[in-house]
Parts: structure tokens; C-alpha cells; sequence
């Protein structure tokens, strides 16, 4: 029998997983490549390591400082304009 807690949190990564793997799997190049940030309260080193290999770029715990926040969207934009430019 499993916990509430991790019941919950499982649930959660599996969501988020699926989304970004059916993402991943899409006809479009451009639209496979879309950048992607898991954001979660689930801040351990496993919890990152789960969100890199469903197919986030980057994974950030909650509460996210806000620079942060700012840094790794800007970051990921400017990789998604330059792949945009290549499709």
C-alpha cells in the first residue's frame, strides 16, 4: 500500500511526463523541440533526474525565485529561436 504522498507525487511526474513525451513524439521537428521547464514542489535529485529523461530541458522546485525563473525561460527562448531558424 502506498502512501497519500506518494501517490500523489507520482501521479503528478506521470502527468507532466506524458505530456512532454507525447510532445516529444510529434510529426513536426520544430514542434518536438518545443523547450519545455518541469515545475514542481518535488525538489529532490531523482525528481530531476525523472523530468530530464520524460523530455524537459529544465526542472525548478517550488517556490522558484522569480530571477531564476526569468534566467531559464530566457535561456530556453533564445535555444528555441535558434532551432526554429533550422526547421
Amino acid at each position: 500500500m502506498s502512501s497519500p504522498d506518494f501517490s500523489r507525487r507520482a501521479s503528478v511526474i506521470h502527468a507532466g511526463g506524458l505530456i512532454i513525451r507525447r510532445i516529444r513524439t510529434l510529426q513536426s521537428p520544430q514542434k518536438r523541440r518545443l523547450p519545455a521547464i518541469a515545475l514542481t514542489a518535488f525538489a529532490k535529485e531523482e525528481d530531476q533526474q525523472e523530468a530530464t529523461v520524460a523530455g524537459f530541458q529544465r526542472h525548478l522546485s517550488k517556490p522558484v525565485n522569480p530571477d531564476e525563473l526569468i534566467e531559464v525561460v530566457a535561456s530556453l527562448a533564445s535555444l528555441w529561436r535558434s532551432v526554429s531558424k533550422t526547421c
